[in-house]
């Protein structure tokens, strides 16, 4: 269900009817607890170290930059939790494998040092 290249969109902040894309970049440990990593887009170009051209996925209408500052790892387990109860929408299409390389490339650039640790890791 989860896997690298998928997109979730939810309500951030919660209550506010704000739609927030996520990209999850690593497959699921299985061999663990499950663990993914995964980023958070924004149309404010604040960090340009990758930035998503509009048609580069269904869900991506304007330009928007991939917030490494508050890349992040959850167990796959809280992601599917919150599409069962709806809190959280996965997107049928994942991202092409290129822009999920290069959002990777961006997080060995500009991600925290934990979250740059896992990704290597896990490739």
């Amino acid at each position: 269900m989860i896997q690298a290249g998928s997109v979730l969109i939810g309500k951030y902040p919660p209550g506010s009817g704000k739609d927030r894309r996520i990209i999850i970049v690593t497959h699921p440990n299985q061999d663990k607890d499950g663990r993914v990593a995964g980023v958070y887009l924004s149309t404010i170009l604040a960090d340009l170290t990758v930035v998503l051209e509009p048609g580069s996925h269904p869900l991506i209408s304007q330009r928007c930059s991939v917030v490494f500052e508050e890349a992040f790892i959850t167990r796959s387990s809280h992601i599917i939790l919150g599409i069962e109860n709806r809190l959280i929408e996965l997107h049928p299409d994942l991202i092409d494998p290129q822009i999920l390389e290069t959002i990777l490339e961006g997080i060995y650039e500009s991600a925290p040092a934990k979250v740059e640790r896992f990704c290597t890791e896990r490739t």
